[in-house]
């Protein structure tokens, strides 16, 4: 390989890390930034001890039927259920127009509780038969998964640009051909630029998978 060719190689390779690189940057900022507004967001709304004031899911839909069956059918299916695979619910408030609820749930794997998560479903009637549903649910997201993602992004910022100097000065220039194909050692730099999207994803998953079992228990209710 040439010096050109290995210099120009270099210079592709460093490219498209920098720009994977500033991909996850946005992307763990947007999951901050998310985490923070629901988390002020759930203050007002939860005030259960054994989840704090941890990041609050919130959705509406409206369905068919009245608000008072709705929400009978919806606090026998969280006591009949509870949330499947994550663990049985406790139903803290029911009546014709609200269902509230808390739960110890486990992850999969454990045999006791890994987290508590606490949620609140208002049916309000809109005319037509058809009822307002307004859920929120509070589960808490794991900051310590998105603190490492966090300091991943910089520790491959930092060899990202160690590897492009070290292969830059020591490899490109080097009058060994064989040596200067090494230059394509620099996609290594790729096992650090992935960490930081998969802490990050695994840092929200409880949100979402308490807001999606939430969000198709209730889109289910006019069936059952």
């Amino acid at each position: 390989m040439s010096i050109e060719n290995a210099e120009f190689t270099l210079y592709i390779i460093s490219a498209i890390a920098l720009t994977v690189w500033i991909g996850s940057f946005e992307y763990l900022r947007r999951v901050a930034i998310r985490r923070r507004s629901r988390r002020a967001g759930s203050a007002e709304k939860f005030v259960i001890e054994e989840v704090g004031n941890s990041p609050a899911e919130a959705g509406r839909v409206e369905l068919k039927g009245e608000s008072d069956h709705l929400a009978a059918k919806l606090a026998s299916l969280l006591a009949r259920e509870g949330f499947g695979f994550l663990g049985p619910v406790e139903l803290t408030h029911v009546d014709s127009g609200r269902v509230a609820f808390k739960a110890a749930c486990i992850t999969p794997g454990r045999a006791k509780a890994a987290f508590r998560l606490a949620g609140d479903v208002e049916f309000r009637p809109v005319g037509s038969g058809a009822t307002a549903a307004t859920w929120t649910v509070q589960a808490p997201g794991s900051d310590g998964l998105l603190t490492a993602a966090w300091i991943i992004q910089g520790v491959s910022l930092a060899v990202g640009i160690l590897l492009f100097v070290l292969m830059r000065g020591f490899v490109v220039e080097n009058p060994n051909s064989a040596i200067r194909g090494q230059v394509f050692q620099m996609i290594q730099i790729v096992h650090f630029l992935w960490l930081p999207f998969l802490f990050a994803g695994l840092s929200s998953w409880r949100e979402r998978v308490a807001e999606e079992r939430v969000r198709t228990m209730i889109s289910n209710l006019p069936y059952l």
